[in-house]
């Protein structure tokens, strides 16, 4: 039996190639074995991560070319969400919070808009960058950007990778960094979860928290005026879409 090539990422998922001689060339057979078992997906032991975005952001640095491949455009219902927000925002300079691959960046930039994408992920970044996208590489808990800097912000599926707990500071620095009078793009999904998602496609599995909509309705009065609100069902989770105004104080 040939000796196997074995490369680990950070001891996480452990890489093991067979080369395999076929006449004058040589083929491998790559196994993907994860700690715990062959094949098994378990999670990582405690500590493992500083914390859930850590580990949150490994699972899209190694799912980035896979992520991209599946998700090569903005899908319904998610396309009429932000053509909707493109109408109504200011048009200037916006921010795409956790901007991903860059989909949604790209549509906004095709639509006039100066846009900047903030990515904690430095797979999803380079990939934003590949589009052309200028990018801020930080984590959104650390946002440390000018006071009216942006004429407005998209938060699509992104802050739900946070904590409840965290989720207010976040609201506070788009405030803050939103003109008076900007527009906030937010899409949250309806649930009680605020943990790591056992049943996630990917590994590492992401962290994920869920909101029954009368707390985040109520959470989100605190910092805009509502001007757009919808419920809608994809892929049998429900999520809750707004278009939020900056309230001038």
């Amino acid at each position: 039996m040939p000796t196997p090539k074995v490369c680990a990422v950070d001891s996480i998922p452990i890489d093991i190639s067979f080369p395999m001689h076929q006449g004058n060339s040589t083929s491998f057979i790559y196994l993907l074995i994860y700690r715990g078992g062959m094949g098994k997906k378990e999670s990582e032991s405690q500590g493992a991560y500083k914390d859930h975005v850590e580990q949150t952001i490994r699972s899209y640095d190694l799912n980035a070319e896979e992520y991209e491949n599946r998700y090569r455009s903005v899908e319904e219902p998610f396309l009429d969400f932000l053509l909707k927000f493109a109408r109504t925002a200011n048009k200037g300079r916006i921010l795409d919070i956790g901007a991903g691959t860059g989909n949604d960046s790209k549509l906004l930039k095709s639509r006039g808009f100066d846009v900047t994408c903030l990515e904690l992920s430095e797979e999803m970044d380079k990939r934003c960058r590949a589009k052309g996208l200028k990018t801020i590489n930080m984590d959104m808990r650390e946002m440390h950007l000018p006071a009216n800097s942006f004429d407005a912000v998209l938060a699509k599926e992104s802050l739900l990778h946070l904590r409840k707990s965290e989720i207010p500071k976040v609201f506070e620095k788009i405030k803050m960094i939103l003109k008076p009078g900007g527009h906030l793009g937010l899409i949250m999904r309806e649930g009680d979860a605020d943990h790591i998602l056992k049943e996630d496609a990917y590994f590492p599995q992401r962290f994920y928290s869920r909101f029954r909509k009368h707390r985040l309705d109520r959470l989100l009065r605190q910092h805009f005026d509502v001007i757009y609100d919808r419920v809608f069902e994809h892929r049998n989770k429900f999520l809750f879409s707004y278009i939020l105004k900056n309230k001038k104080f």
